[in-house]
């Protein structure tokens, strides 16, 4: 199987497993006009987060302003169900710690109603990548430590320097 077509589980974290040119490459392919989720809905399609927040402002409003006009309230939620940030909404965004503002653009990601993020390098956030998921998206994970990410990783899209791509399931049977 190569990389184009693949379909990611909704509502788990994915590893990006394999050699660093061959991962560069799928992320290359991913197409972020064409996501959809298993209907066929492109919602907030594929968004990709490459680093921590930055901005200044409170943390409230930056996710409020992000969300979008009418969003707050749905901002506000979507930042509680990120428990590291509840205590900090009232703080501004430049006073925040480097896995806060990791945390927080996840946040804003998920306020965009996305069918699938890709999460680029960002080791402040993985404790948070599963909160992100159970939000009802697919979560690509690229990161240098592969142990650090199959630590939340339910899923593995291994890819092979020949451009194979195989999807493995990692959930241990109960």
């Amino acid at each position: 199987m190569s990389a184009t077509g693949v379909r990611l589980p909704v509502g788990r974290v994915v590893a990006l497993l394999g050699s660093t040119r061959a991962r560069a490459a799928v992320v290359a392919q991913l197409d972020d006009a064409s996501t959809r989720c298993a209907d066929g809905h492109a919602h907030g399609g594929l968004v990709r987060v490459t680093g921590p927040l930055r901005g200044a402002g409170l943390l409230a409003d930056v996710l409020a302003d992000g969300a979008g006009v009418g969003r707050g309230e749905a901002a506000l939620r979507t930042a509680v169900g990120f428990p590291s940030l509840a205590a900090h909404l009232e703080a501004p965004v430049d006073a925040l710690g480097a896995e806060e503002r990791a945390v927080a653009a996840l946040a804003l990601a998920a306020l965009r109603d996305p069918v699938a993020v890709v999460v680029d390098r960002l080791p402040g956030a993985r404790r948070a990548l599963p909160a992100l998921a159970a939000g009802g998206a697919a979560v690509l994970v690229d990161d240098a430590d592969p142990v650090a990410v199959l630590a939340v990783a339910d899923a593995a899209l291994r890819v092979g320097d020949d451009g194979t791509v195989v999807l493995e399931d990692l959930a241990l049977a109960a």
